[in-house]
């Protein structure tokens, strides 16, 4: 049993059972992906496979095709994401991650480069290292490095082992 609202949305279903899709395009090209939900034009419309997703907003979860059990929330939350198990709420959230798994971000633009596993990012731009750093320059007067005359240099070694090996790097 399915539900389909909307031009083109479950336009390709064969044998897929319990999925609702609600608006244009929504899980359209979905011929055996399980108990999924898609609401908004776009959501899930690549979708083939992938089982238990949850799709809200124009183009949630719109490239996924095989990954399941994620959680796409707001527009284009989540939108290049092809990994099971993540959670994207926000305004494109999470847009840009797609191989990760097990992996949060929420608020506006939260996770956006995130491809590593295992992560949480909360707040405007959370996870993305570019941002971060843009921010910091705007935030922080610059130093010039000629002037700075370290006595010491500390390296949080017990907090740099729960880090990604990129970042331990």
């Amino acid at each position: 049993n399915n539900t389909a609202i909307g031009n083109n949305s479950l336009q390709a279903n064969t044998t897929a059972d319990d999925n609702t899709a609600v608006g244009y395009h929504a899980l359209k090209v979905n011929p055996t992906g399980d108990k999924n939900v898609a609401v908004g034009s776009l959501a899930l419309d690549a979708n083939t496979t992938g089982a238990d997703g949850v799709a809200i907003g124009y183009g949630a979860l719109g490239s996924n095709t095989t990954g399941g059990l994620s959680v796409a929330i707001g527009k284009n939350a989540y939108k290049s994401g092809t990994a099971s198990n993540n959670v994207y709420i926000g305004l494109d959230a999470g847009t840009s991650a797609n191989s990760g798994i097990y992996q949060i971000g929420i608020g506006s633009a939260a996770g956006n480069s995130n491809t590593g596993s295992n992560s949480i990012g909360i707040g405007w731009f959370a996870n993305s290292a570019e941002i971060f750093q843009k921010v910091g320059d705007v935030l922080l007067d610059k130093i010039e490095r000629s002037d700075v005359n370290f006595k010491r240099f500390l390296i949080a070694e017990d907090l740099l082992e729960l880090c990604d090996e990129e970042v331990q790097d």
